[in-house]
């Protein structure tokens, strides 16, 4: 039977966890279960892990993202599949990184290309109407501070502490994509990974008419940005409107798909 002292405490806890509501935050429990799973993989090794938490350093995705890049590796390498690896928007390299890392674990005769502007993200000029926030306002080009972005020679620094064999330094290509992508001397035959994380509607839209074609069957696209970037998702579900594709959910924001 519960006691009144249990009773009066639930109401206590209940009446303080609104209060505190109110002011924007919330009470959790420390060492929270919840808390302390949430970021672990369990088919991870010793090994991938220190990869991740070292990949962290470089990205603005989380440690679930980037393991579905390391799986992405090994998938294309178990099934055989050729063709090189792509990123557009590369930011510090720590998913750039983890491709270059784990093409070299599995000896894969492949090239990685990297396309980033390499300094102040998007321009205006890559900015749409449909590139909104997930409240629904405009997004609006803003000048950020001068260490945000890496320069090129930053990212290089950077892919230096991934790999040890030069065959598997990236080919960085500096740029508005919305131009270098219109380059045919920039582009790989055959891609068997294509990962998209440029967050914007114009470029996501271009990346897709200009690789997906060139992505093998059996290759593996990655969108990162499509469950926070209204603008990427638009531009995704209009590419494959027609199509019946099936989206794997890798975290809030990444999606996945196969090719066939």
């Amino acid at each position: 039977m519960t006691s009144s002292f249990e009773i009066n405490e639930n109401i206590f806890k209940k009446f303080f966890k609104k209060l505190i509501s109110y002011t924007g935050y919330k009470i959790i429990r420390e060492n929270n279960f919840n808390d302390r799973s949430r970021h672990k993989i369990q088919e991870c090794s010793e090994e991938d892990n220190k990869n991740l938490i070292k990949a962290l350093d470089y990205a603005l995705c989380n440690k679930e993202n980037l393991w579905s890049l390391i799986q992405s590796v090994k998938y294309v390498s178990d099934k055989k599949i050729e063709g090189d690896f792509v990123e557009c928007g590369v930011f510090r390299g720590g998913s750039l990184g983890i491709l270059s890392q784990y093409a070299e674990k599995y000896s894969l005769n492949c090239k990685i290309y990297g396309f980033d502007t390499f300094e102040d993200g998007f321009s205006s000029s890559s900015l749409s109407d449909k590139d909104i926030t997930l409240q629904g306002e405009k997004v609006k080009f803003k000048k950020t501070d001068n260490n945000f972005y890496p320069t090129v020679q930053e990212v290089k620094n950077n892919l230096k502490n991934f790999f040890n064999e030069d065959k598997y330094f990236p080919k960085l290509i500096k740029g508005d994509v919305l131009q270098t992508l219109k380059n045919p001397e920039n582009l790989p035959e055959k891609i068997s990974i294509l990962r998209l994380d440029t967050d914007l509607y114009l470029t996501t839209k271009l990346q897709l008419e200009v690789l997906f074609p060139k992505l093998v069957s059996g290759g593996i696209l990655h969108i990162d940005d499509y469950g926070i970037c209204p603008g990427v998702r638009t531009a995704v579900d209009e590419y494959f409107e027609n199509q019946k594709i099936w989206l794997h959910r890798v975290d809030f924001t990444c999606r996945l798909m196969i090719k066939d």
